[in-house]
């Protein structure tokens, strides 16, 4: 079937969803036996290059997944850019390219008005960015399933106390205070829990602050940014120890932490934002509405006193369907310029 290399350009490698997204889609093509090799260049580097490198290796990813540093163009048969419109001016003309637009921000997708007539194909990576990026380009707008490859670890079951988890930056879009101030509440309810937050060591001090003034110093578990195949033992141990994944978040284009704590079987708690909302299906017992505090504690106690969750088993085997990435995604790589 297709046998192409795919060079795809992104603005920084950091320990994020899309690097976790595009070791995805080499893993989904690895299961599926196609031969693709996706070459990856990013403009500036915060510590994603290691850490993507080591996932090559743990995932035996060799023959489809590298980063480059200074590509040859012409060694080419697809260019794809993930909003690093920059990159644009320099690839030959008459190369088929695909845009990938991966940014909630509006301002962010401004650079879509202004593509070039030759770049006819743009995906997203969830249906509730569909509508939106359609109303700003009159290019085709298709969907690239967001699908998490789960790994077989074994692990005994985990010792730890229940948690509840956060994993991701800690900005103001993410709304972690609102988070720390649901965690606080049901910590009233249930004293024998912890919130685990992974996140950058540079958020340290102002995430105690705010425990702190929340009255639950003690109970904030920091870890720093984690590689990507160490996750996998860190959420097998979560779900072992029935914890729950919390995100707070404002927007978000996907919720890619969320999808994957689902694939482990651990519960969830979103905020209700569109893609939180295509995470979970639409199933209001993982939502609650955005500011309203008890409304998110109700929700975290419900969910952790369920014992047998039907909904999260059902969810975590759509999240682990890889296959639907390949069914995506090979069409669109085997047109024609």
């Amino acid at each position: 079937m297709i046998n192409k290399r795919i060079l795809i350009f992104y603005q920084f490698a950091t320990i994020g969803g899309v690097e976790r997204a595009i070791i995805n889609r080499a893993i989904a093509f690895k299961a599926a036996s196609i031969s693709a090799c996706f070459d990856v260049c990013f403009l500036k580097d915060y510590g994603g290059i290691a850490a993507l490198n080591a996932a090559v290796d743990y995932y035996e990813l060799h023959n489809y997944l590298r980063v480059v540093d200074r590509p040859i163009f012409c060694e080419y048969d697809l260019f794809i850019s993930i909003d690093t419109p920059e990159i644009l001016e320099f690839i030959p003309t008459k190369s088929k390219v695909i845009i990938e637009c991966h940014t909630s921000r509006y301002a962010g997708q401004n650079y879509l008005r202004e593509l070039k007539d030759s770049i006819e194909n743009i995906m997203v990576p969830s249906v509730s960015m569909l509508d939106p990026i359609s109303k700003i380009t009159n290019r085709y707008v298709s969907i690239i399933p967001n699908r998490v490859s789960v790994d077989k670890v074994v692990s005994n079951k985990s010792s730890e106390k229940m948690n509840v988890f956060y994993v991701g930056r800690i900005e103001a879009g993410k709304n972690v205070i609102e988070a720390l101030e649901i965690f606080a509440n049901v910590h009233k309810i249930i004293n024998d829990i912890d919130f685990l937050i992974v996140t950058p060591t540079d958020s340290y001090k102002l995430l105690y602050e705010k425990a702190k003034y929340f009255g639950v110093s003690k109970q904030i578990q920091l870890k720093g940014a984690t590689s990507f195949h160490r996750m996998s033992k860190l959420y097998q141990n979560l779900s072992e120890s029935k914890s729950l994944f919390l995100s707070s978040s404002l927007h978000e284009t996907w919720g890619l932490s969320a999808a994957e704590a689902l694939a482990y079987k651990m519960p969830v708690v979103l905020s209700s934002n569109s893609g939180h909302i295509e995470v979970v299906k639409s199933n209001e017992s993982f939502l609650y509405s955005i500011g309203d505090i008890e409304e998110g504690v109700k929700k975290i106690i419900n969910n952790i006193n369920i014992k047998e969750n039907i909904y999260v088993d059902e969810l975590s085997g759509y999240h682990r369907r890889l296959s639907d990435i390949v069914d995506a995604l090979v069409p669109i790589y085997e047109l024609d310029v």
